[in-house]
């Protein structure tokens, strides 16, 4: 997976199940997730350990450790948050001068 992001990028979770984790891991610690919907601010960019793809950490969500439980042993985790659940915010700039060409342009005559 190619990573486009940044640190210091705004982005939105767009993630359903966050919560699950990768298959074969139970999560035996309780940890804050990003919520769909909310805006977050990435704070460095790595590649997990278990899926060896794009993860991310946020501002906005302090680092986390977690015991986990995976092929029978308990690990200590670093929780990062897999990127293909987030999207890039777009910012748009806002721009009045269509609407301002609105109010200065001269009606036009309609024939009869």
């Amino acid at each position: 997976m190619t990573c486009n992001f940044h640190v210091g990028q705004k982005v939105v979770c767009i993630g359903d199940d966050l919560a699950s984790g990768p298959d074969g891991h139970v999560l035996l610690t309780p940890i804050i997730l990003p919520v769909k919907g909310k805006i977050y601010t990435i704070k460095s960019i790595e590649i997990g350990i278990v899926k060896g793809e794009p993860c991310l950490r946020f501002e906005e969500i302090e680092d986390q450790t977690a015991d986990v439980l995976a092929e029978g042993e308990i690990w200590e985790v670093q929780i990062v948050f897999d990127a293909s659940d987030f999207c890039p915010l777009v910012d748009r700039k806002t721009d009045i001068s269509q609407f301002e060409a609105m109010l200065t342009s001269q009606p036009s005559e309609v024939p009869a």
